[in-house]
């Protein structure tokens, strides 16, 4: 079942609606990239995983495969955590630190 289509009484399904209307399904990927700070409450991953009302068995599948298929098109994607890390930005994963700051 795809993570998105599961009855939420806080907003319609946009999704549904947009294929009843337009009567066919997205042909490109959409992909939401998020910094691996799942364990972090106040980051935008974790938030997002909330927000959406990812179970538990969710969650451990992004923390495993570093990717979810929301619904559709969508997916939410996540990067490797660096050495023993609990979490990490995708800027952590650069050995050349003089890369990120050059290239801003």
């Amino acid at each position: 079942m795809n993570i998105l289509m599961r009855k939420n009484a806080y907003y319609p399904s946009y999704i549904k609606m947009f294929n009843d209307l337009g009567g066919g399904k997205p042909l490109n990927p959409v992909i939401l990239l998020f910094d691996n700070e799942l364990q972090n409450k106040n980051k935008p991953l974790s938030k997002i995983c909330n927000h959406i009302n990812l179970s538990d068995n969710d969650k451990d599948i992004l923390k495993l495969n570093l990717n979810l298929y929301l619904t559709e098109n969508l997916y939410l994607l996540t990067h490797q955590l660096v050495g023993e890390s609990k979490e990490n930005e995708l800027e952590d994963l650069f050995k050349d630190k003089n890369f990120i700051k050059n290239n801003r």
